[in-house]
């Protein structure tokens, strides 16, 4: 049963909660690095070689694509419920709809390098009706659940190094829990925000790079890659939400502006720009900017 004022199945009211490492790179002889920007992401994280054999699992959707950086040990087990596995993995709604399951499979004859540890505790978001992201104060997805992140950003990776299968749909697809919807005040315009405050230049970087995203999507559309398109758009419209969400945590006060920061702490592993290789480059390093700049803003 919905509880009164939850904002979705799976989001706890202030509890205990699972910081993650501090955004700086993490590197291993032999692995490729650790970015700072997913390094966020962890409560700790170790270099790990994956033998022939190995099984990993991904549940996706929406926009979150079947072959992403992250991936599970263990698929949903049968019977459980969307709000088990979102409160695991502290995985947003508005990042991934949870409604497929992926299983890859290392390849024999060869062996896989990945990152793998905890998962931290993400603040509970969601979308109003004009598709601005909201941060659901006094809600969290605790994490706490085991991820692996896979090179899938390095070309041609998950043809010549996993065995893909589809297992069709996720144990609660087709059961999902109506969200919440918070209402408020019109936001903090971009036009009227002060430079040189923390907080406001932050929101003008996700601005920045929202816009970037959207001029990446139209060139590939211009190209005729219409599928690559249609997910960076994807992208390009989360980052949007994000930046007219963190409008609103300035209008709201401090306390808005560390939860909306520590939601943002996190853009690396929800838009997985590295699935786009090269054509995203001109975003990544404003990717970077912004999870640094939202993991100063959320504190220690």
């Amino acid at each position: 049963m919905q509880i009164p004022n939850k904002p979705f199945d799976g989001a706890r009211e202030d509890p205990m909660l699972l910081l993650g490492l501090l955004p700086k790179p993490l590197k291993a002889q032999g692995y490729f690095d650790l970015r700072g920007s997913d390094a966020a992401n962890f409560t700790a994280a170790s270099a790990k070689t994956l033998p022939a054999g190995t099984t990993l699992y991904r549940v996706y959707g929406g926009s979150a694509g079947q072959l992403g950086g992250y991936w599970s040990p263990e698929p949903p087990a049968p019977g459980s419920t969307e709000g088990d596995w979102r409160s695991e993995s502290a995985v947003e709604p508005i990042w991934n709809d949870g409604t497929k399951m992926v299983k890859v499979t290392v390849k024999q004859g060869l062996t896989v390098p990945c990152w793998t540890g905890g998962i931290e505790s993400q603040p509970a978001k969601i979308k109003d009706a004009a598709g601005t992201v909201k941060i659901v104060k006094h809600w969290f997805l605790v994490g706490g659940g085991t991820q692996f992140l896979l090179p899938t950003f390095q070309p041609n990776f998950s043809a010549t190094h996993l065995d893909v299968e589809d297992l069709g749909p996720t144990p609660w697809a087709g059961q999902s829990v109506p969200s919440g919807v918070v209402d408020c005040a019109p936001a903090v315009a971009l036009n009227d925000l002060n430079p040189e405050n923390p907080a406001e230049a932050h929101a003008r970087a996700v601005a920045g790079l929202a816009t970037a995203l959207h001029a990446l999507s139209d060139g590939l559309h211009a190209q005729g890659e219409g599928a690559e398109a249609h997910r960076l758009r994807g992208a390009a419209n989360t980052v949007t939400g994000e930046a007219n969400g963190f409008l609103d945590a300035i209008r709201d006060g401090p306390e808005a502006v560390r939860l909306a920061a520590w939601g943002q702490s996190g853009l690396r592993r929800r838009l997985e720009l590295d699935a786009f290789g090269n054509v995203a480059g001109p975003a990544q390093a404003m990717l970077d900017a912004v999870v640094m700049s939202a993991a100063g803003l959320k504190g220690g």
